[in-house]
């Protein structure tokens, strides 16, 4: 999931397939405090990678 292209065309193929997404749980990661808005893909995903 270090990928964003990959992450966007996930999601595009999950609301293709179900019409929306109701919840994302994230279980895994490291602590970066920031806003949720303001974070970039790569950070919140750096473990992943």
């Amino acid at each position: 999931m270090s990928d964003e292209t990959q992450v966007e065309a996930m999601f595009a193929q999950v609301v293709a397939d179900f019409g929306t997404v109701d919840i994302v749980v994230a279980n895994a990661g490291l602590q970066r405090d920031s806003a949720f808005a303001s974070m970039t893909l790569y950070p919140g995903f750096a473990t992943n990678g």
